[in-house]
């Protein structure tokens, strides 16, 4: 299974997006989240990676071999090796870190790094590609209710 995640932000609107794309069994499986009061794009891609691994889970995919891209080394490192603030318990998003690492021990996927931006001819990139058109488009396209 190939799942490729990317998000994107305005800082400005401070709205974050983040899309999924989950290859497997020669299906295709999109999903969108949208992530209100958020200036960061760390944040909205660990938000991204819960909501894959959620799915992993929700769907009992436990045993298959997952790989999972991001153009994202912050939460590759993060969740990998655990490279956070020495005070997680005091950050806001303690309670997002927890249940990202749980779900990651839990299943223990691939973390594969690709580069984002880049015009490369490689079919994870392609792959890639389109999330990344997807998580900007959303952000762009968002407007708050108030």
């Amino acid at each position: 299974m190939d799942i490729y995640i990317d998000a994107s932000v305005n800082q400005i609107k401070k709205i974050g997006s983040g899309v999924i794309k989950i290859l497997f069994n020669g299906e295709k499986i999109i999903e969108n989240h949208l992530y209100e009061n958020t200036k960061s794009s760390t944040i909205c891609e660990i938000k991204t990676l819960y909501h894959a691994l959620q799915y992993i889970k929700l769907n009992n995919l436990l045993n298959v071999n997952i790989n999972i891209y991001t153009d994202c080394q912050n939460a590759i490192n993060l969740v990998k090796n655990r490279m956070i603030k020495q005070n997680i318990t005091n950050s806001p998003h303690y309670e997002l870190y927890k249940m990202t690492f749980e779900l990651y021990d839990l299943i223990k996927p691939n973390l594969i790094k690709i580069k984002g931006h880049q015009k490369l001819n490689d079919d994870k990139y392609f792959e890639f590609k389109e999330i990344d058109k997807l998580a900007r488009k959303l952000v762009r396209r968002y407007t708050p209710l108030n």
